[in-house]
């Protein structure tokens, strides 16, 4: 009687077959490792964005404003909290990122020349 599975073969030689493209897509193609640094990159800058409105901006506003920090605001209807603090948290967030995602692409293009300084671009 023989042990095993009848497919066992197939499987493995695809296996391979996969692990092989795949070495072939990282050693060949540096497009994968540039998008993914550039995640990398994008990730790390949320957070610090993130961390700038919680920490400096959000207390700031709550000097102005008057009231506990921008995050606990929340009210109650029926036992179901509704927290528009950290709506509004997000909400400079995306704020902050739009505005810098503004300035700096249009830059980062001038600097490597795919863009005249008129936002015409450069054949």
């Amino acid at each position: 009687m023989r042990c095993g599975l009848v497919g066992i073969p197939s499987v493995r030689l695809d296996i391979v077959r996969l692990m092989s493209s795949w070495r072939r897509l990282f050693s060949e193609s540096n497009e994968l490792l540039v998008v993914a640094a550039g995640v990398t990159i994008a990730l790390a800058a949320y957070a610090l964005i993130q961390a700038v409105v919680s920490y400096l901006l959000t207390p700031l506003i709550t000097v102005f404003v008057g009231e506990f920090p921008l995050e606990l605001n929340q009210f109650t209807i029926d036992g179901s909290e509704f927290r528009y603090g950290q709506v509004l948290s997000a909400a400079i967030v995306l704020v902050v990122v739009l505005v810098l995602v503004h300035y700096l692409v249009p830059a980062y293009r001038r600097y490597w020349g795919r863009e005249d300084d008129d936002g015409e671009k450069r054949s």
